[in-house]
């Protein structure tokens, strides 16, 4: 890996046995060395357009929840 701190994302990627890294920070997981272990980076924006390509209702129910459960917690404005 370019920035050895990210070794313990890939590592936990790896035992997970998952498919891909969401991340804003690409440039530290280079294509090549994820390859190594079929994974690959992902940015945010393009993790959040594939969940809605593949099914957006249930995208859409998940962002309800969450929002509503960030709204019960103490202490935290929750705008309309």
């Amino acid at each position: 890996m370019p920035d050895e701190v990210d070794r313990h994302v890939v590592a936990a990627a790896i035992v997970a046995q998952a498919e891909g890294i969401v991340t804003f920070n690409l440039k530290d997981f280079p294509e090549d060395v994820l390859a190594t272990w079929n994974l690959r980076a992902i940015h945010p924006d393009s993790f959040i357009t594939d969940l809605t390509e593949l099914d957006i209702p249930v995208v859409h129910d998940a962002v309800r929840r969450q929002r509503a459960s960030s709204c019960r917690k103490p202490f935290h404005a929750c705008v309309p």
